[in-house]
């Protein structure tokens, strides 16, 4: 059986409220489908203690969701490592260009440039193992007073 990924933004006067509520939500939306791929699938949640200051929480969210593993060097571990891409403007002739957009003043040209290349810390790991457990809780992620965002894995 396969798992989806997801994640739910939601306000709350408190963790607690917000993930309740992102529940209800979702089972009401689903009634004649079932709960399986969505936060309804979820029991329970774990506040996330490894995202890094300034980063926002779906950007977090995103990050945990691309993470895989590097090449082990011979004889020893391979980092978990995340590396996030955005698209940057360059010249028609530019190497990499993949994209071509219209619009006001011409057509704009883009390449996919790394925006960031990220070593999980023992934090953002114990993040990752949550947010990978498709039974297990939503991992979830303060993005600011009263907001959340809860993410993870849900089984299909």
């Amino acid at each position: 059986m396969g798992a989806v990924e997801f994640a739910v933004p939601w306000e709350g006067s408190s963790a607690q409220a917000a993930f309740e509520e992102a529940v209800s939500e979702a089972r009401a939306s689903r009634r004649d489908r079932g709960y399986r791929g969505t936060i309804a699938a979820k029991h329970g949640f774990v506040v996330a203690r490894g995202c890094p200051a300034g980063m926002a929480a779906l950007g977090y969210a995103r990050a945990l969701e691309d993470a895989s593993e590097e090449t082990a060097v011979i004889g020893g571990p391979a980092p978990l490592v995340t590396t996030l891409y955005g698209d940057e403007e360059c010249a028609r002739e530019a190497p990499g260009r993949y994209r071509v957009s219209g619009g006001a003043g011409g057509p704009h040209y883009y390449r996919r440039v790394v925006t960031l290349r990220m070593v999980l810390t023992p934090s953002q790991l114990a993040d990752h193992e949550v947010w990978s457990q498709k039974y297990g809780p939503a991992l979830a992620i303060p993005d600011g007073p009263g907001r959340w965002v809860f993410c993870g894995l849900a089984a299909e």
